[in-house]
């Protein structure tokens, strides 16, 4: 099982986006004939795959652990609060990715 929370934090950090004020990545899986799950990156700004992987390996992260879709987005989905909006985020993972 991969941790989707460390995988966007690695990326938030590695990409100088730790301090912005909303959500600039959300990492998820879906279903994957192959591998059983493909990690999916919705992102608000532009991460080419492979300057992605370079990164997170040097970051220490294993390759499993890199998103295989990356889709760029307007802005991650939240709720009236504030929070994260699992809900629409897998929604919107499935959407793009599929």
């Amino acid at each position: 099982m991969v941790p989707h929370g460390t995988v966007e934090q690695t990326i938030l950090k590695v990409y100088g986006l730790e301090h912005q004020e909303t959500p600039a990545v959300f990492v998820a899986g879906v279903p994957d004939a192959a591998k059983g799950e493909a990690l999916v990156l919705l992102a608000t700004q532009e991460i080419a795959a492979d300057d992605l992987r370079q990164r997170l390996a040097e970051a220490g992260l294993p390759n499993l652990w890199v998103p295989k879709i990356i889709r760029r987005v307007e802005q991650i989905p939240l709720l009236g609060t504030g929070k994260l909006d699992l809900k629409r985020c897998r929604e919107l993972v499935r959407e793009l990715a599929g």
